[in-house]
């Protein structure tokens, strides 16, 4: 019998092994406060599988071929299609008592795209704009810095600024919006000649950027060795305040591309329950907070919550002015042909051979 207490203990372990709660979710690398995490495993003791999706591409690809989570974070361009191919929950409003505390605008956004207010709630957002490097950047181009686009699609600017150091964010559909934007023209409106020629002229600035990438050319930047790239809020502002460089976000007066991270469950969630409760917890406002503190984008709370706005007295740069909303907009979805298009058309910046770059 001297064995009993031993047997007894594996057959315990062994027990609550098999009762072990998992939550599986797939989110955007750096977007959550690791002690949120930490906090809802010791509150619920729930086991987080948390892995992480570099693009959009690449959660998509793992929704297609059937991997299982249960709580996933797809960007608002995704959403219509995910919501046409069936993979995602209709939400249950009464499941989610945090949901109230959702800023309504960002809400009524995702209304916008096919009801999709209906199969996601809003987590983070920001917008692509320009970070800078002002001193550096104004030295080369011989005078004040325009707050526009056109520090990277009027040749003549991004050919001065070339020997400082140009980069571009790895974001297709948004830097082609942009460049059809700044031209006062609408991508989604345009034809597949003209996708072509803007193609072109990204090919060009393409020769004269040092990086395209989503994650270098933030350390480029902070290294000194970019004046201006392309960069969504987020990326930029963590930048900004990490860096001994005098770098700025600009957003561009002829307007930038909204982006809202969103809170789904896939139709095929092991644990849909679990997912509620993992929901509901993100949008509490302490960890909504926290979790804008450590990525640098955007809170979803509604701007006159306490928490949020003790948060803009702490760190101004992430409550933004409610003016800066006026210059934002959604890319508007494309026709499969010109994605096709665009895509092909981005595939050539991305194999533009690295050695050729300044």
């Amino acid at each position: 019998m001297k064995h009993l207490p031993l047997l007894l203990s594996f057959a315990l372990t062994t027990c609550a092994a098999q009762a072990e709660e998992v939550l599986r979710v797939s989110n955007w690398p750096d977007y959550i406060a690791p002690e949120v995490l930490e906090g809802f495993q010791r509150e619920t003791g729930v086991r987080i599988d948390y892995q992480v999706h570099a693009s959009a591409d690449e959660l998509d690809a793992a929704l297609r071929r059937g991997e299982r989570y249960d709580v996933v974070v797809p960007s608002h361009f995704q959403l219509p299609a995910l919501i046409r191919e069936q993979r995602l929950t209709v939400l249950e409003p009464a499941r989610l008592s945090q949901l109230g505390t959702v800023d309504p605008q960002l809400q009524a956004t995702l209304a916008g795209l096919e009801s999709a207010n209906r199969y996601a709630v809003p987590y983070l957002w920001g917008m692509l704009g320009i970070a800078v490097n002002r001193p550096k950047a104004e030295a080369a181009l011989g005078g004040p810095l325009p707050t526009s686009w056109s520090l990277l699609f009027d040749p003549q600017q991004s050919a001065r600024l070339a020997g400082c150091g140009i980069g571009l964010q790895d974001a297709p559909e948004e830097t082609f919006s942009v460049l059809f934007t700044y031209r006062g023209r609408s991508l989604a409106r345009s034809g597949q000649r003209q996708v072509g020629r803007a193609g072109e002229q990204l090919l060009a600035l393409r020769r004269e950027a040092k990086v395209l990438d989503n994650t270098r050319h933030i350390e480029a930047l902070q290294a000194g060795e970019l004046c201006v790239t392309s960069a969504w809020t987020g990326l930029a502002l963590s930048a900004a305040a990490q860096s001994s460089q005098a770098l700025e976000f600009v957003i561009p007066s002829e307007g930038a591309p909204l982006t809202i991270e969103s809170l789904a469950i896939p139709s095929n969630a092991e644990h849909p329950e679990l997912a509620y409760r993992f929901i509901d917890y993100l949008l509490r406002p302490d960890n909504a907070v926290r979790n804008s503190q450590a990525s640098w984008f955007y809170s979803s709370l509604k701007p006159a919550t306490p928490e949020l706005q003790a948060l803009g007295r702490q760190q101004p740069q992430l409550l933004p002015d409610p003016s800066i909303r006026r210059q934002l907009y959604i890319a508007e979805s494309l026709s499969p042909k010109l994605k096709a298009e665009l895509d092909r058309r981005w595939e050539l910046l991305r194999q533009y051979p690295a050695s050729a770059t300044r």
